[in-house]
């Protein structure tokens, strides 16, 4: 035990004290969720590539009558290299880069996109579909190259007469070589056969423009099918379809001239869509909604709007969305923020920076900074929910910036690599791995399917050397010890205080930091203890620090880790000023709950903390008993923000901060 808390303890006559604030914060612990997947259950299942390294990403990923289905991109990094070679001659092709392999001539890229269907039973991975290499190129005669340069979407689709079959939407090479024919969707009953669905000339889909290259991110929506259609980048308009099978002009525009979508996602009733910038004033993101009845264009209403008014610079668009537990978490590009839009539309931030909103300051619940507080995370690229619990996985710059400018490489090695965490609630993230499963060229967490009982499966993106597919199944054969739940940490005196519920079985726990500001950020133990209490006094005011621990049994086994926190954490401290203004602002200023807050303030001023923590717990009691006090979603804010204050005042009875350190205000 470390020798501030060793102080503390042989003051106070801490026998019964510590088993009581043991049973008190079990007790005051939300409920038991669903454990997230250890790094060490993740495992590679594919070949990279799929044998073939010019399988730059898994761009899409569907999981479909017992198998899944992966579409590849091919080439990427190539023949975007290419491209940016004929806009600026000074840029040499093929790139000068070890680690990639390019077609000396770029009219000679392989450039077919693949669709690849694995069975879990047997483990089996098939090629199922290979476009076509049959475009000639413009302007050089005798060559060709892919009709789909990658599958970057794919959604199940339940058809009028009942059939169910899956769409597959693709890209085209058109920026390298106009003019190109327009991007196709193919259609597949059976996961063996596809063809594309009908695009006659002088239909919709048959005369589609130019700049009109890509069709990403299909939806399900009130029964029609909704796809963006749009330039390579992603981004473009919205199109719906009752019929999609028919193609042609069975498709029709639903989106005003100039909105650019880049996300969609059905949630509370409506279609959201999460827009790039199209402000010339560069306001950021926004995300509208609609319910996508009327005559198109159809009404989109605002729900965030000005890159939610981060400044100076927010981030420029919507990368991606997913429903979770009744909200709609949005992730961003540049900064890599993420959000999450409540039942009501309003909406919280849950990692970026803190910022004033017209609804007020708006803190990270999660406490991290964008990017989870590295600034080359430049996308929170996907998300995915799995068993109860949230993936969130990232795009990294880090690599690319490395191997473009070598002199950066030892600054930036220690971070290549995607992150992938998750989260069961917005407010505690588990880290998997912030290193692209220890490999540098893992660049990004693309593309995820929940395939129960057969786990989480992670596409990856690997310009250099290929495609990676993970798979993450819970390790059944295996009792490991409970980890730690709701680490938290507190800043005081030049110190970090950190504190957890501890398991039953733990005999010691270990605990660990990363100095995010040092040259090697990774993890290291920095000491042990007995307790579920720990000061670190090696701290630095200008440095940001991470924590997690582990804990052991008696028998020397070790558990998984626990939430990561941040430290200083950019949440503040959970208090009753902020708490009480938090309900204000819910509009429960006289409710129960308030009363309950206000005894609780009342009796501090006695001294006597032991009856505060009893009134809290009556509060938090009350909400699990009566569920008209708070809608479903918010009363599990308020669990959670009890929970954190409850901790608090543990703190406080045993000397840790001060009684006056409870109070202040401020809303979440």
């Amino acid at each position: 035990m470390n020798k501030p808390v060793e102080r503390i303890y042989k003051v106070v006559t801490l026998g019964v004290a510590v088993l009581g604030l043991f049973l008190l914060l079990v007790n005051s612990s939300p409920a038991q969720e669903q454990r997230p997947l250890f790094p060490w259950e993740f495992s590679e299942a594919a070949p990279q590539g799929f044998g073939d390294r010019q399988n730059s990403a898994a761009w899409s990923m569907k999981w479909w009558n017992g198998k899944l289905y992966v579409g590849t991109v091919r080439a990427w990094y190539c023949w975007s290299h290419a491209w940016f070679s004929m806009m600026i001659p000074l840029i040499e092709y093929p790139p000068s880069m070890p680690d990639v392999e390019c077609a000396p001539d770029p009219r000679e890229l392989p450039l077919q996109a693949e669709i690849w269907r694995y069975t879990p039973e047997t483990g089996d991975w098939e090629l199922v579909y290979q476009a076509p290499n049959d475009v000639e190129i413009p302007g050089h005669p005798g060559y060709f190259t892919g009709r789909d340069l990658g599958y970057r979407t794919m959604e199940v689709f339940r058809e009028a007469d009942g059939t169910e079959a899956l769409y597959v939407g693709g890209a085209t090479v058109n920026l390298l070589w106009p003019p190109m024919p327009p991007p196709r969707i193919l259609r597949s009953t059976d996961g063996v056969i596809f063809e594309p669905i009908p695009q006659d000339p002088g239909t919709l889909l048959g005369d589609l423009g130019q700049d009109q290259a890509t069709f990403r991110d299909m939806e399900v929506y009130n029964g029609r099918l909704y796809v963006i259609n749009g330039k390579i980048q992603g981004h473009g308009a919205m199109l719906e379809a009752e019929d999609p099978a028919a193609g042609n002009d069975n498709f029709r525009w639903v989106t005003p001239e100039g909105m650019q979508v880049f996300e969609l996602a059905p949630f509370n009733g409506f279609l959201y869509l999460g827009l790039a910038d199209q402000a010339e004033d560069a306001r950021g993101y926004a995300v509208v909604k609609t319910d996508a009845t009327g005559t198109p264009p159809y009404d989109y209403t605002p729900v965030v709007t000005n890159g939610g008014f981060l400044q100076p610079f927010p981030s420029n668009s919507v990368v991606s969305m997913h429903v979770f537990k009744g909200r709609l978490y949005v992730g961003m590009n540049r900064p890599a923020e993420l959000i999450r839009i409540n039942p009501d539309d309003t909406w919280d931030l849950v990692i970026g920076k803190p910022r004033v909103t017209p609804d007020g300051w708006k803190y990270p619940i999660s406490g991290f900074g964008a990017g989870f507080d590295w600034p080359l995370n430049v996308h929170i690229w996907r998300m995915q929910e799995h068993e109860g619990v949230l993936y969130v996985g990232t795009a990294d710059d880090s690599k690319s910036w490395g191997s473009r400018m070598p002199f950066l490489d030892p600054l930036l090695r220690p971070w290549y690599g995607f992150d992938l965490y998750s989260t069961s609630d917005g407010f505690k993230f588990n880290m998997i791995t912030r290193k692209g499963f220890d490999d540098d060229f893992n660049i990004g967490a693309r593309i995820f399917a929940s395939c129960s009982p057969h786990g989480l499966f992670l596409g990856t993106v690997n310009y250099y050397y290929g495609l990676q597919i993970w798979n993450g199944v819970h390790d059944q054969e295996v009792n490991y010890p409970q980890s730690p739940e709701r680490l938290e940490v507190e800043s005081k005196d030049g110190q970090m205080i950190l504190s957890w519920d501890p398991p039953l079985e733990a005999s010691r726990f270990h605990i660990f930091k990363s100095d995010l500001r040092s040259s090697d950020p990774q993890f290291q133990e920095i000491g042990t203890t007995d307790q579920f209490i720990f000061v670190d006094n090696n701290v630095e005011p200008s440095k940001v620090y991470h924590y997690y621990v582990v804990a052991e049994d008696d028998f020397g086994h070790l558990s998984g880790p626990s939430n990561v926190m941040r430290a200083p954490s950019l949440l503040p401290p959970v208090t009753f000023g902020n708490l009480l203004d938090t309900l204000a602002y819910w509009e429960y200023h006289f409710s129960i709950l308030s009363q309950y807050l206000w005894e609780s303030i009342r009796l501090i001023s006695t001294g006597r903390l032991d009856l505060v923590l009893q009134r809290l717990e009556r509060a938090r009691q009350r909400v699990n008993d009566d569920p008209t006090l708070l809608e479903p979603w918010r009363a599990e804010d308020f669990q959670i923000l009890m929970a954190k204050l409850i901790r608090r005042v543990n703190l406080a009875q045993m000397g840790l901060i001060s009684s006056n350190d409870l109070f202040s205000g401020g809303t979440y």
